[in-house]
């Protein structure tokens, strides 16, 4: 990555944090509403059978509602678990969401003894953190790697949850990031596929 564009990432990345943590508790809550409102009525979720979602942290698009819907709606829901001795995302299947507890910074991640891990092979869907979109697709994330390293093997939709100001005109990219397909936020869906 070149200097430059690792230092506009970064200014992005800082910009938009700010704007995201002074988001009140309510408006995280209404502004998530509306957006999972919109994810819910997209094909790709309602053909998808398991679907990989992050679990929200700090000010992200709140997750925790989605993931009580897919499991009323019978869906697999596959969460990840980072290792941070060998840098990898796994994958792992939960049933309720009392199966997690805060892991690697911070974020509820599976308990590895009550949970099942999977392959991504098992996986209709995926719905991606980040912290910047654009209408083509491109990620900014929060600079591990973690989430490009298995995006970038898959073939099955890869959807962003997103507050509409993130949702910008371009994001700095260099060969490592993987576009997304689908971009919902509180008042579109941008499909970029």
């Amino acid at each position: 990555m070149t200097n430059e564009i690792a230092q506009q990432k970064a200014a992005l990345r800082t910009e938009i944090r700010i704007r995201r943590d002074s988001l009140s508790k309510q408006a995280v809550d209404d502004r998530s509403r509306r957006i999972l409102s919109h994810l819910k009525g997209i094909p790709e979720l309602k053909s998808a059978r398991a679907v990989h979602t992050y679990v929200a942290w700090k000010n992200e698009v709140d997750t925790h509602a989605l993931i009580r819907w897919l499991f009323d709606t019978g869906r697999r829901v596959i969460v990840p678990w980072v290792e941070k001795a060998d840098r990898r995302m796994h994958h792992f299947e939960i049933r309720s969401l009392a199966e997690l507890q805060p892991g690697s910074f911070g974020i509820l991640e599976p308990v590895r003894e009550m949970t099942t891990e999977v392959d991504t092979t098992e996986i209709d869907m995926v719905i991606v953190p980040g912290l910047a979109f654009d209408l083509s697709g491109n990620r900014l994330g929060y600079g591990w790697g973690f989430y490009d390293d298995f995006l970038k093997d898959l073939s099955i939709p890869k959807v962003a949850l997103a507050y509409d100001f993130q949702v910008i005109d371009s994001v700095p990219v260099n060969n490592n990031d993987v576009p997304l397909d689908i971009v919902v936020s509180e008042t579109r869906v941008i499909e970029t596929i």
